[in-house]
Parts: C-alpha cells; structure tokens; sequence
C-alpha cells in the first residue's frame, strides 16, 4: 500500500511539474513574439526614415515623433545616417538635417494573455519604461526582484558577511537568460518572467560611454492565481 501511495505521489508531482513548464513555455512564447513587435516598431522607423518620409507621415505611425530642423547641417552625418540613442524614456533620433525624438512606449507592445504589465530595462537592468493596465504596482527600480532571482539561483548560500552580500545583489545584473520567480508585490503573488533580446535596431546610451545596447530585458507580470496564458 505504501508502494502505490509513494508511485501516485510522483505520479502527481510528475504531472504537476509538466504542466507548469508548459504553461511557463507558453508565456515564454508570447514574450517573443511581443519582442518581435519591438523590433518590428524600429525597423519600420529606420524604414521611414531610409525612404525620406515626412514627420506627419511617421506621427501617423508613432504619435509621438517630433523632428526639429538643424540650424546647421552636420557634416558627421551621411545623407541616409541616422543615430538612435536611448535618452531615459525617449529615442533621440540625428540626421544631417535634423533631430527627433520618439517616447519609448510608442513601439512597446501592449500586455496580453494573462500578463498584467510589462517592464523594459537595458542590459544592466536600467528601468526604461512600463507599459499594461496594472496600475496598482509601481516598480521604479528592479533590485527586489534581482535579489529574488539571486536567492532562487543559490538557495543554500549562506553569506558570512549580510552587509557584503547585500552590496553584492545590488551590483549584480540581471541574468542574460530567459527565468522567471515568484515574489509577492502589492497586494499578491505575481510570477514575473526575465526575457532578454536582442534589437535589430543599434540604439546607444545616453551616458559617458555611449555605447551601444547589445539587448534589453523585457519583464512581463502575472499573478500566480492565473493558470495559462489567455486566448
């Protein structure tokens, strides 16, 4: 009897496990092809742009878009250059002729299928814009749930020293791989997936470096009372 009671018990578990790694590949999917979106956003702009098109023309697409004449040409520029740099939530767009600026949630795809919000950051987990109709959780900075992911990938780590430690997460960047976690925020338990990507569109920081991105993190929220993805 205890034979058939430890075989049903894995039997269970085994089942259990199988189908959260579907449901967790299908919301995987749906984070690609919202990646893919992004993507699609951009290339249509450089597209726009390479096909000398005017700003009411690309505002019909991006509503954001606002182009200002140059008082001077810039020489550094080709005639079919232009630069893309990411100026916290806006694109800075330079031309020979011209600037512009495009506001980051104008190529974000919307949340669907049971995600609740989507967060965008770059590649050291630098928040960059949010897009979804939670607007019950406010996250402006992503330590929480980097520690989170950190605590998930070493559970038994037992640091001798809290204060190095902590130091350490917040330092530490978030992972360059497709993860998800469970953490509580607000008022329940979310399940918040990582998946990174890569822009098809060169985009370089506003900093000191001005280097380019080479990809950017979307999170995606939804709460564990949700089973699957939506249809």
């Amino acid at each position: 009897m205890l034979g058939i009671l430890l075989l049903a018990g894995f039997a269970y578990f085994s089942f259990i496990n199988t189908h959260n790694s579907f449901i967790n590949h299908d919301f995987y999917r749906v984070l690609y092809e919202a990646s893919n979106t992004l993507n699609e956003n951009l290339n249509s702009l450089e597209r726009m742009h390479a096909a000398k098109e005017s700003e009411v023309s690309i505002r019909s697409l991006l509503p954001s878009y606002r182009r200002s004449k140059k008082s001077q040409i810039d020489d550094e520029h080709a005639d079919d250059s232009y630069g893309y740099e990411l100026d916290g939530h806006r694109i800075k767009i330079t031309a020979k002729t011209f600037t512009a600026i495009l506001e980051v949630n104008d190529i974000l795809s919307e949340t669907k299928q049971g995600f609740s919000q989507y967060l965008f950051a770059d590649h050291n987990g630098q928040l960059l814009a949010n897009t979804g109709g939670e607007k019950t959780i406010s996250i402006v900075d992503l330590s929480s749930i980097n520690n989170q992911i950190l605590q998930k990938s070493q559970p038994f780590a037992m640091p001798l020293n809290d204060k190095g430690a902590s130091d350490d997460d917040q330092n530490a960047p978030l992972p360059s791989y497709s993860s998800h976690v469970d953490m509580q925020l607000s008022y329940g338990e979310f399940r918040i997936f990582i998946f990174p990507f890569s822009l098809s569109t060169q985009l370089h920081v506003n900093n000191s470096e001005n280097k380019a991105i080479p990809y950017m993190l979307r999170l995606a929220l939804t709460s564990c009372l949700s089973s699957e993805p939506a249809s």
